[in-house]
């Protein structure tokens, strides 16, 4: 197992495919560490959850990660779509003054759907206008 933490993203690697994977600060909305398991758990603002083991003491990776993934937070704000919602998150990515927008969306919705897209872009518009961005 591999694990590289830098000022802008994590380093993973898969123990099955031996391949390394980036996730950017931004792009964590949370991690977790297990010291019964010795699993590292993250999870992506897309959804996606990744799971890696870790050698002890993995509970300092996840600290580091928690942070970081903190410090990339500019807001995340929650959009009643009818029966479902639309979460929007706006996050920094370090070093930087680009912002990285995520809406992930209900199950039930779809971006397709043009009352939805129009909710979700007032809802943006509305954000921007809070942080002056």
């Amino acid at each position: 197992m591999g694990l590289i933490a830098t000022i802008r993203a994590l380093y993973h690697r898969d123990t099955e495919s031996a391949l390394w994977e980036r996730t950017g600060w931004e792009e964590l909305e949370h991690a977790r560490w297990s010291p019964q398991t010795g699993v590292l758990t993250l999870r992506h603002l897309s959804g996606r959850v990744v799971t890696r083991s870790l050698p002890p003491p993995g509970a300092g990776v996840a600290a580091i990660a928690r942070d970081r993934a903190a410090a990339a937070l500019v807001a995340t704000v929650r959009v009643p779509i009818g029966t479902g919602a639309a979460r929007i998150a706006v996050r920094r990515a370090p070093e930087s003054d680009r912002l990285v927008w995520m809406v992930c969306l209900s199950p039930d919705l779809r971006a397709a759907d043009p009352a939805v897209r129009a909710l979700v872009d007032e809802a943006i518009r509305a954000i921007r206008v809070d942080l002056g961005i």
